[in-house]
This record gives structure tokens, sequence and C-alpha cells, in this order.
């Protein structure tokens, strides 16, 4: 073993702060909250290993390339092996060679080629009692309303691989996915796509919808004006609603409802994403669910029918989710792969954490690049969507991160396809 080479990869692995946290599983929280200050940026403060305290003392910064680690209380500190040492409960000094083998172990680091394998960062559990999630809204009579009207608009719109799609052309749409090497996984999941915007086939599809209106009600057995509001979310005039955001993913309740979508556009817009607009017919009263908002996570309704004992993925996004079920089927993994509709759509209430009570919780968002203000929304989500995980009653919660260089799982999944895959 080269000790000088493992000691180098094990400081190099906790060289960041925010690494050392996770990796060495150091505690950040306060007793008292009244007490909480936040650490300059790109340090880290963290209860002392060395010492026993309700709050946190222990600063940990990155200074000339190497992690350095000094409690303001007691006093103590040094090195990225001496805070792992303590956070480890190991002495250094009466055995140092087997102490650096544990923290290479703890850390993964292999000792014969010092290499630092990329861990699946677990977060820590937050010291709170456990808590009900809220669920969701169930399924109610304007849900189904919209979900009828989705479905005639997904069977029209089906992506069928062709220039033509029944009455509308859809080839730009099919390019898209087929670029990005998602288009037999569109077909598969169920995808649809808008006609083009001021097309005859885009009026044609409103008037259509709009003469569905009296059956669908009576099909259902609720009021025609909550079918009508319904379709006021959908449609605007003679056309859709943002007709530019063409590629249509459905949403499904856990009981396999049809009951909202979210709509894209294919191009690189801020507001790429669109759910439906919450416009209300007069004298409705209130439904018990709307139907516009996506409350449940894209792939809800494959949960029931998973062994009771998979794993829960969580996914930034149905694109990503749909991408993540597909790389588990092709390597024979069975997970319930959940995609919330966004980092935003993550409920207060945690209620999207349900799934991962009794399991072990995957976090799988974006690793983004920070934004104007220097934050990373895929990371906070994280954060956010561990701690719910945790408080639900998951077994364990591990955050994964796409394949180095790549934002999301999307992306990677885009660029492992070769040429020719892409082109077929």
């Amino acid at each position: 073993m080269n000790l000088d080479g493992v000691i180098a990869a094990i400081k190099q692995a906790l060289a960041d702060p925010r690494d050392a946290v996770r990796e060495l599983q150091l505690d950040e929280t306060f007793a008292d909250r009244r007490k909480r200050t936040r650490p300059p940026a790109g340090q880290a403060l963290v209860r002392c290993p060395w010492h026993g305290e309700k709050n946190p003392s222990c600063a940990l910064k990155n200074q000339g390339g190497d992690l350095v680690a000094f409690c303001r209380s007691c006093r103590q500190g040094g090195d990225a092996i001496a805070l792992a040492a303590a956070s480890l409960g190991l002495d250094v000094k009466s055995a140092f060679v087997e102490t650096v083998k544990r923290i290479a172990e703890a850390v993964r680091v292999n000792i014969e080629t010092m290499e630092h394998r990329p861990s699946r960062r677990r977060e820590r559990a937050p010291e709170r009692a456990p808590f009900a999630p809220t669920p969701p809204a169930p399924i109610g009579a304007g849900d189904r309303a919209f979900g009828a009207l989705a479905a005639l608009v997904l069977a029209r719109g089906r992506l069928d691989g062709g220039a033509y799609c029944n009455d509308v052309e859809i080839e730009d749409v099919c390019d898209y996915l087929r670029g990005r090497g998602l288009l037999d996984i569109a077909r598969a999941e169920g995808w649809g796509a808008l006609p083009p915007a001021g097309s005859v086939a885009g009026r044609a599809w409103c008037g259509m919808l709009r003469d569905a209106v009296p059956s669908i009600a009576a099909d259902l057995d609720v009021d025609a004006a909550i079918v009508a509001a319904e379709l006021r979310a959908i449609t605007r005039g003679e056309g859709f609603e943002t007709p530019d955001h063409r590629l249509v993913i459905p949403f499904r309740a856990p009981d396999g409802s049809l009951y909202t979508w979210q709509r894209r556009a294919f191009d690189d817009r801020p507001d790429k994403y669109r759910v439906p607009s919450s416009e209300d017919a007069p004298n409705v009263a209130a439904r018990e669910g709307r139907g516009r908002s996506c409350r449940w996570p894209y792939g809800a309704e494959r949960f029931a029918a998973a062994p009771k004992d998979a794993p829960v993925v969580y996914c930034e996004g149905p694109i990503d989710a749909a991408v993540f079920r597909h790389l588990d089927a092709a390597a024979g993994r069975v997970r319930v792969v959940l995609g919330p509709a966004g980092v935003g759509s993550w409920p207060l209430d945690g209620g999207h954490a349900l799934f991962a009570t009794g399991r072990v919780a995957f976090i799988a968002t974006d690793a983004d690049e920070p934004n104007g203000q220097g934050k990373r929304p895929g990371e906070i989500a994280a954060q956010t969507w561990g701690a719910d995980a945790w408080r639900a009653g998951a077994l364990d919660v591990v955050r994964l991160l796409p394949p180095a260089g790549f934002k999301d799982w999307g992306a990677a999944y885009a660029a492992a396809r070769s040429p020719q895959e892409a082109a077929a």
C-alpha cells in the first residue's frame, strides 16, 4: 500500500467541506434554532467530533486546496485525516496505518488503486419526529372531466412514428424526441403531441372537444358546466392554450386515473414546461381535486403493483423518470420511479414522501450549475425531498447524481446513444 498516495486520495475526497459533511455524516443541527447561523459560502459548521456539544462550533473550510477543521469551543482541529479519525472514533497516534485504512474504507478510497469511488450520498436524517405526510386531494369530478378530455387528445395525437399522426403533422416533435433518444420511450409511456399553432388540425381538434362535452358529462354523470370549465383549461378560442408547448405528458393518480398533463416546448425557453391554467366556470362548486396541478408525481400509478420492498426513486420531472425507468428495466432492477413535475412542485406538506415510507428512497435530482444567486436548485430540492422522506419513515435515503459532466439523466442517456441509434 502506498500510504502517502492513500492519504492524498482521502484528502482530495474530503477537500470540499460539503463533501466532508456528507461523507463523514457530520451533524449540522442546532439544538436551539434561535442560535442558528449560516457559515460563509464554501464552508460548513458542524458539531465538534472532538467533544460533545449541542450546537455546532467546529468550522470546516478549504485552505490551500486541503480541508481544515477547527473548533472554536474546545480549540481542537486538524486536517481531513484528523477530522475523519475523530468523527469515526479512531486513534491516529496509536495505530496510524490502520486508522488510514479505516478512513479510506469509510470514504470509499481504494487503498490499492488510490481511486475514490463517487459516493451515493446519503442525506442525514433530521433530528425530528416522523410525520404523517398529507396525501393530495382525491380524484374529483373536475379531474375526471379533464382526464376524459385529455384522453381524447392523447388518442388523436399518439406518437406513431410516421410523418403524420392522424390529421396532424408531428415530425418536429418526433425529431426532438428522436434526437434525445426518447421517441421509443415516449411511445411506450403513452405521450402525445398537439397540432402546430394556427393549423387547420388545431381548430378541428378544439371543435371535436367542444362537441364531446355533452357526451363526457353524461358518461361521467357530472354537470356539463364542469366539463366546459375543464375544456377552458385546455383551449383558447379556436386553438390550444400555450400552443408552442406541443409535447403532451399525461399524469395519473395512484388508482390509474388520468387527471392532468404537463406540456413541453421542445426548445430551451425558460418556461418550457406548462400545466393547464386555473379557470373555473361560474356557479361551479368547489371540487375535491384540481385537475390542473400535477399534485401526484409522474408514475404514481405504478406504485401499487410494485413489490412491497421495492425502493423508490424520485427524479426531477417526467422525462428523467421515464429514462430512469428504462435504464432500470434494461439492468433488471426493480424500483418505483417517480417524477414530481419539477423542483417547485414538491408539496410543502410532504405528500410525495408518503411513497418512501418503509422503503429505501433514492433522490435523483439534477446536478445544476449555480444560478444567479449562487444556488443549485437540484441540490436544494434533494435536501428537501430527502428530509421529508426520512421524516416519512424511509429506511434509507440515498442521493444519486447523474454521470459526471451531465446536468440530468435525460442528457446523459441521449449522449450515451450512438449516432446510428439516434438516427434510427
